[in-house]
């Protein structure tokens, strides 16, 4: 039988689960840091357990019983959100068990699937034969440029730092890269491009840049991150307040008879890196284009009798993908809490914050087991959890 938890945004909550009473704190939060970090380490702890236990740190995926699943490949993106939960882990709880863990996998990484010949990455890899490679993806370097940077924040090894610079420094690292840093040195009516191309990619790199900013104060790094900015503001950003998925032409919304879409989830995931961007220096504009983009994704598919954003819509507002997805929660719930410890929230914010809470109490959080799963074809599944945990650290973070 389900359980439906229903959370009002007064903030009245109480969900005993079977690990002791998760309530919070204090009354205006809906995640307290205790809960937060308990919730948290529910994922992460039973990843930590396996690795540690089968002395196994490539990444692996999980039933709902925290049971692997066999698969035939490892992912370089997944493997790097491996690299992050244990560094956040790590910074939650200081046990050098998470270090450990973190430090591992990142070798990992950099062993089996770093190319020094060219200081490249590897997609994949086959799990019975490391030598059987796939070739580099612009998504999963992104995510070894930012899981480098986290690694070497947390344990202050060299090797990782070295390895994030060589990654910064490749020179097709992103397609919306090259473009934007041709588009900075000339004109957008002499850039040429006539392919499609993804900004997802993209939209990961300036996350991973400003991770990487973070761990070094580099200006050089900083000028690439105001060259994404420029870009994504003055070519990629349209008049109805969105960021679509694919372009073609450099900066033409790919038709949606060929496969273009606005996928809402991304649209906050933007709007949180431009607002963390302006708190590290980025023009304050920033801040309302990101608003913009919140406005968009809202007026599109939020769901205000269930407390959830749709997936995909096109570019007239229509919801295309009515569906819910796990990730885009998460990350709406990320960037609530930020505007709520960061003062700019209205009461409106810490509604969408209560509602989105209860649709994902409801929707993905086990009451058993602990953690997240999400439903497929194939049964419950574990993520790895970079979502929910970046979510999660985002309340332990102190602003003031």
């Amino acid at each position: 039988m389900k359980i439906t938890v229903i959370i009002p945004w007064v903030f009245l909550f109480f969900l005993v689960v079977h690990y002791g009473d998760a309530r919070a704190e204090k009354k205006g939060g809906i995640l307290s840091a205790t809960l937060a970090k308990s919730q948290m380490m529910q994922i992460i702890s039973p990843r930590l357990d396996w690795a540690m236990t089968n002395n196994n740190y490539a990444v692996q995926s999980f039933d709902a019983d925290w049971k692997v699943v066999p698969n035939e490949s490892i992912a370089l993106y997944q493997q790097a959100r491996q690299v992050y939960i244990f560094a956040k882990g790590f910074e939650a709880t200081n046990d050098d068990r998470y270090l450990i863990a973190m430090t591992k996998s990142a070798d990992f990484m950099i062993d089996h699937m770093y190319d020094e010949s060219t200081s490249n990455w590897f997609a994949g890899l086959n799990r019975d034969n490391f030598l059987q490679r796939s070739q580099p993806k612009e998504y999963d370097n992104a995510f070894a440029l930012f899981a480098m940077s986290h690694a070497y924040e947390v344990s202050r090894e060299k090797r990782y730092l070295d390895k994030a610079l060589a990654t910064w420094m490749l020179s097709d690292l992103a397609t919306g890269f090259l473009l934007a840093k041709s588009k900075n040195v000339s004109s957008a009516e002499s850039t040429l491009y006539d392919e499609t191309w993804s900004t997802n990619a993209l939209m990961h790199l300036l996350e991973a840049l400003l991770a990487l900013h973070d761990v070094t104060q580099s200006g050089t790094v900083w000028q690439d991150i105001e060259i994404i900015a420029n870009f994504v503001a003055t070519s990629l950003m349209q008049e109805r307040g969105y960021i679509a998925d694919y372009y073609e032409n450099v900066n033409q919304p790919l038709a949606i008879s060929s496969g273009g879409y606005v996928e809402l989830g991304h649209q906050i995931e933007w709007a949180y890196l431009f607002h963390i961007a302006v708190d590290r220096g980025l023009e304050p504009k920033y801040r309302t284009l990101a608003n913009s983009l919140v406005e968009y994704a809202l007026a599109v598919g939020w769901n205000d009798s269930e407390g959830s954003l749709g997936g995909r819509a096109d570019y007239r507002k229509t919801l295309i993908e009515k569906q819910p997805v796990w990730w885009a929660q998460a990350e709406f719930m990320k960037l609530n809490l930020y505007l709520i410890k960061r003062e700019f929230a209205t009461t409106k914010s810490k509604y969408l914050l209560s509602s989105s809470y209860s649709f994902v109490v409801n929707n993905f959080i086990d009451y058993k087991a602990g953690g997240w799963f999400i439903s497929s074809r194939e049964g419950k599944r574990r993520p790895v959890g970079y979502h929910p945990v970046g979510m999660y650290s985002e309340e332990l973070v102190k602003y003031y």
